[in-house]
């Protein structure tokens, strides 16, 4: 039986690792065995983290009501616990990444299990892509409302998402479409401290960003970013520039959207909220 994380740290020591998953600039994604059977473990590169701030993400969600909890734990992998060796935090255990967010890419037989990134949908569709392909517009329209409902639900709370892009952003192509946010560790409190220094993903930096620290205002141009490069399937533009969205998206939509797209791209203190997005996005 799968033991589950109830919030109390995991010694380090106590874990048992399986294969190696994947990896990133700031962790390495292993399988565990045993006691933890079917949850992740990923080991920071640098035993540098936080530890109070990760201990922060870790509780947050035995402070939301029942519902908000599950809808969390339903759209990211968010820490279920830190792992540690001594006094410092050397990585976090998490739930692994729901099947139908997979797929699996290169020509057959050969081909091997991917994440469904959200890359996948900025790119005209590739042979090598295998089953990871781009969907249409209705579902593109869909996984926009998910990415904005997604954005209000964090923002809500007052977390901010601060690295988000095509690379940790998964979408499931349904019926119905969804989505799901990795990479929950860089995820902060407003006004609150990282587990690491915050990441950024090139072409996805906010030009405007503060020196200081990063705030709702960032994330509400990654959300504009996110959403005008899924519907107009174009992976380099930015908001203020010209939006051509791609056939299938109704008129009414397509003409709401690219005029919030040009309200972000008027700079800090313009960019509309995540709710803009989700009345925009409605097809009537």
């Amino acid at each position: 039986m799968t033991a589950k994380p109830d919030g109390s740290d995991i010694d380090e020591r106590g874990l048992k690792l399986g294969r190696k998953l994947g990896g990133g600039g700031q962790g390495t994604v292993i399988e565990l065995v045993g006691p933890y059977a079917g949850l992740v473990f990923k080991r920071y590169h640098k035993p540098d983290a936080d530890v109070a701030a990760l201990k922060q993400l870790v509780d947050m969600p035995a402070a939301l009501p029942p519902p908000e909890r599950d809808r969390l734990h339903k759209q990211t992998a968010w820490p279920l616990a830190r792992v540690m060796n001594g006094s410092a935090a050397v990585g976090c255990v998490m739930q692994r990444i729901p099947d139908r967010f997979r797929g699996r890419a290169g020509l057959r037989p050969i081909n091997r299990p991917v994440n469904r990134e959200l890359q996948y949908l900025l790119y005209e569709p590739r042979p090598m892509w295998g089953d990871v392909s781009s969907p249409a517009a209705e579902s593109r329209l869909e996984l926009a409302r998910e990415i904005a409902s997604l954005m209000r639900f964090l923002h809500s709370h007052l977390l901010i998402a601060g690295d988000i892009s095509m690379n940790n952003l998964l979408w499931a192509p349904g019926p119905p479409a969804e989505i799901f946010l990795i990479d929950c560790d860089g995820i902060r409190r407003l006004g609150g401290r990282p587990v690491h220094r915050q990441a950024e993903t090139p072409d996805w930096e906010d030009p405007q960003k503060t020196a200081a620290e990063l705030d709702l205002d960032n994330d509400r141009y990654k959300c504009a970013l996110l959403i005008g490069r899924v519907l107009s399937r174009m992976p380099y533009v930015h908001p203020g520039e010209p939006l051509p969205l791609l056939p299938g998206v109704p008129d009414s939509v397509a003409h709401r959207v690219q005029a919030l797209w040009q309200q972000a791209g008027r700079g800090r203190g313009c960019r509309p909220h995540a709710n803009n997005w989700l009345l925009a996005l409605v097809s009537k």
